[in-house]
């Protein structure tokens, strides 16, 4: 993680990697979810 000591600058900056962050862990978690659930809805059929 960079570190800009500028204010508004460091603060988007900062913004800008955790969204980056975030998307990523979503991204993951939806996958895992979808995985998740269509193997329960095989097993259910």
């Amino acid at each position: 993680m960079r570190v800009i000591r500028k204010g508004n600058v460091y603060k988007r900056d900062f913004i800008s990697e955790f969204k980056d962050v975030f998307y990523k862990y979503m991204f993951a978690i939806t996958m895992v979810g979808f995985v998740v659930a269509t193997i329960v809805y095989v097993k259910s059929l």
